[in-house]
């Protein structure tokens, strides 16, 4: 009996022993999986870098730190120029392995007390503390310079760039506030070019101020229609008869009074009113146009962000039609850079369109990217030759020659040519030997409200 007893005590101890074991095992596995699962919400999946969550813990503990030492927190954000190209190229794959790549450069280039992070997509960030304006700004052009040396990437070359923006915590201790500072100095970065640097000032939040003001001004001014079109006519080179005119933006601000595109055109295509304010061009030109005796045709500017709406095409169709404005009196004006939009085919959009009847003139051409390739696949029906090649053309050979060389390829490819900002009679005697047939500028008429009485009656 004391046999048997033993026995089963012997197994209720071995079993409990297992049991104990088993349970050490599975604490072990958990606290494992909480590690790992710590580390993976807090570090980024493809480049193992930290993530944002683990940017804003540092950067609000890093923000305690440096007050309590009186020195300045630095952040950087950055991000890479042209890496939608690359996915589009080459593909997400090679997007992945580019940024694989950039990680490591920067994982090389850190330092003690600085970290560097992927926010998400191409999205970078930096922090440290202790360091002088100047030795940011230092920092970020080595950082900018690591980032822009070229990448082989599945046995093809791709070169790529970054812009930065820097804050540094001198009068201001908010996570969130510093964020936003960087994002605008890297806003202001971006907006000069590829591989620029910008340090926050105060003068950008107070630009960002204005430029909400103007955002809320000018969804009012959609509101209560104070958007209205001048007219520039559009004449022959010779005989110096009207062709046609084009619609020319103005917005009569009830505060700040008549303002020209330049002042508004970006915040508006910023933020997409555009679409709005372009219908509502459109819509007025053609209503003008409708009414004219003569039937001179009406060339309204046309935005990339216009072109690469899904809707452009219906706009101009139901104006048209509601209007009653044949479509072959409408010529639509667009820029080189708009062909290169990655929104919804720009070239099919424009085929469609001149498909219906109307015409399509590239406008400012010579100040983009535009190649013999692209516009004979899409055959314009005009180039508008830049001012900034005519303004020179009676003084510079150089400039004569450039429109010289833009005035035959036209010919060549079977399109007319519209020279802009003409305003001497000397321009005008080159454009003409250059067989240039069509010309605009203030020699003949500065933008006005109402077109000329002839073209409006009928009359003399």
């Amino acid at each position: 009996m004391i046999i048997y007893q033993n026995k089963n005590i012997l197994k209720a101890h071995t079993q409990v022993k297992t049991l104990a074991e088993e349970l050490q095992l599975s604490k072990e596995t958990l606290q494992i999986q909480n590690t790992k699962l710590e580390y993976d919400v807090y570090h980024d999946s493809l480049t193992g870098m930290k993530n944002r969550l683990f940017f804003w813990d540092d950067l609000n503990k890093l923000n305690l730190q440096a007050e309590e030492k009186h020195i300045s927190v630095t952040v950087m954000l950055f991000d890479l120029d042209r890496f939608k190209e690359v996915n589009d190229t080459y593909g997400h794959d090679a997007g992945d392995l580019l940024l694989r790549e950039v990680s490591t450069r920067l994982n090389a280039l850190s330092r003690f007390s600085e970290t560097f992070y992927r926010l998400g997509g191409d999205e970078f960030a930096f922090l440290s503390s202790g360091l002088t304006e100047a030795a940011a700004v230092s920092r970020a052009r080595e950082i900018s310079d690591s980032i822009s040396k070229p990448y082989t990437i599945n046995n093809q070359l791709i070169k790529i760039a970054t812009c930065v923006g820097i804050v540094l915590s001198d009068n201001e201790r908010r996570s969130d506030y510093l964020y936003k500072f960087a994002d605008l100095a890297l806003y202001e970065a971006k907006k000069e070019g590829s591989q620029q640097i910008k340090v926050f000032r105060q003068r950008m939040l107070q630009k960002l101020q204005e430029s909400r003001t103007l955002e809320n001004d000018m969804a009012r001014a959609i509101e209560n229609d104070e958007f209205i079109v001048y007219y520039q006519p559009i004449v022959n080179s010779v005989s110096k008869e009207i062709y046609g005119y084009e619609a020319l933006i103005r917005w009569m601000h009830p505060v700040k009074g008549m303002l020209s595109p330049d002042s508004f055109i970006f915040a508006a295509e910023k933020t997409g009113m555009i679409n709005e304010i372009g219908k509502t061009v459109l819509k007025l030109a053609c209503r003008e146009a409708v009414s004219w005796a003569v039937p001179a045709r009406i060339s309204v500017n046309v935005s990339p962000v216009q072109l690469g709406s899904k809707s452009f095409i219906n706009t101009v169709q139901s104006v048209l039609a509601e209007t009653g404005l044949p479509a072959n009196r409408l010529e639509l004006e667009v820029t080189e850079s708009s062909l290169f939009s990655d929104r919804n085919n720009p070239i099919a959009i424009l085929k469609k369109l001149r498909s219906l009847g109307v015409r399509i003139s590239i406008d400012d051409f010579g100040t983009g990217y535009s190649s013999l390739s692209r516009l004979s696949e899409l055959n314009f029906d005009k180039i508008k030759i830049d001012k900034s090649f005519v303004n020179p053309i009676s003084t510079q050979e150089d400039a004569l020659n450039i429109v010289k060389l833009i005035t035959g390829m036209a010919k060549s490819l079977n399109m007319g040519v519209i020279a802009e900002g003409v305003e001497t009679e000397e321009q005008l005697e080159r454009l003409q030997a250059l067989g240039c047939e069509l010309v605009q500028g203030y020699l003949f008429s500065k933008p006005q409200p109402q077109v000329d009485s002839k073209i409006k009656s009928g009359q003399e």
